[in-house]
């Protein structure tokens, strides 16, 4: 019985590691794409500083449903949703 019991523990604990590994090898995949992402996105220019000004209208408290306009005074091209 015991023999039976420390046979199925092992196998259990194998099958766990191989699905961490597994996990563990998603991720790091996962991560990786995301560079790769953000590539595509920004033209390969990842540097998100922007050399302009931002400045959001009207400032001051608002309504819900109140238009707010957004000016960039910058060289980048943005955009905004």
């Amino acid at each position: 019985m015991a023999a039976e019991c420390k046979e199925f523990y092992m196998k259990k604990k194998s099958v766990l590691n191989v699905l961490t590994l597994i996990v563990g090898v998603m991720l790091v995949f996962g991560f990786t794409g995301c560079d790769d992402l953000l590539n595509q996105i920004t033209g390969g220019n990842t540097d998100t500083n922007l050399s302009g000004s931002i400045s959001i209208s009207p400032s001051g408290t608002v309504a819900v449903g109140t238009q707010l306009t957004a000016n960039y005074t910058g060289n980048e091209y943005v955009s905004y949703q």
